[in-house]
């Protein structure tokens, strides 16, 4: 049951996040970067770097669901757009984009259908070596392959930026987890010759062949097998008229 104060604090949170939000869309970066450092406050977990170690959990996961109600989402992803050459926004908004999906799974439909995709590529090649950057990426990258339908119909206008993504990722992060949760993405959208053109389309040829011979990856065959199957219909092809396949 909420007391009156309890309903009290919660209506002044509402109300300190809609002034934090709106101020992820003004122009001036250190304001944007600011806002950004408040909210981190009040929705990280406990125990995080840079989080209030005080208050409740309860509150920062409340916080983090207010945060999206109040278009965090959408102003983080056109944050990202507007100071692309800004670490801070960048780093912050790599973070609430994962903190939301974290907050429930469902808002990584949102994240994509957003832009955020997008915003992430813009990201990794604004700060290609960045380990910050790539720690961020990370997460949010397993965040959304575990967490989207890509059989969704919303997938679909989306599939070339997320394969293009995916083959970012594997490049630049390449641990165990990464190469795993590539590999199932690329699996799912190789099953038809469009995914497969597509996935080669983007580089998916070289990405792959350089996990296959990473001898210190545990994915190794699997690889073998993905690439097999992505290449199957230029094989194809040259069963049929006698040309090399390459």
């Amino acid at each position: 049951v909420m007391t009156s104060s309890d309903e009290e604090s919660s209506q002044g949170a509402t109300n300190d996040m809609k002034r934090l939000t709106a101020k992820l869309s003004s122009k001036d970066e250190k304001e944007v970067v600011d806002a950004y450092d408040e909210i981190w406050d009040i929705c990280a977990d406990e125990g995080e770097a840079g989080g209030e170690t005080t208050g409740n959990p309860q509150n920062h996961h409340q916080n983090r669901l207010s945060f999206v109600a109040q278009g965090g989402i959408h102003k983080t992803v056109l944050a990202l757009k507007r100071h692309g050459h800004s670490l801070d926004v960048q780093l912050f908004g790599l973070s609430a984009l994962n903190d939301s999906i974290e907050a429930n799974p469902v808002f990584a439909k949102a994240v994509v259908e957003m832009g955020g995709i997008l915003s992430i590529i813009h990201t990794m090649e604004e700060f290609p070596k960045h380990s910050d950057v790539h720690e961020n990426v990370h997460s949010l990258f397993l965040n959304l392959a575990h967490n989207l339908d890509h059989s969704a119909e919303f997938m679909k206008k989306h599939t070339q930026k997320w394969i293009t993504l995916n083959l970012m990722v594997l490049n630049a992060l390449r641990d165990d987890e990464i190469v795993k949760s590539v590999g199932d993405v690329l699996w799912i959208l190789s099953s038809d010759i469009k995914g497969r053109s597509r996935i080669l389309a983007a580089g998916g040829f070289d990405a792959i062949s350089k996990v296959m011979v990473d001898e210190s990856l545990d994915y190794r065959d699997e690889y073998v097998a993905l690439m097999l199957r992505i290449v199957q219909d230029r094989v194809h092809d040259a069963d049929i008229n006698g040309e090399s396949p390459f």
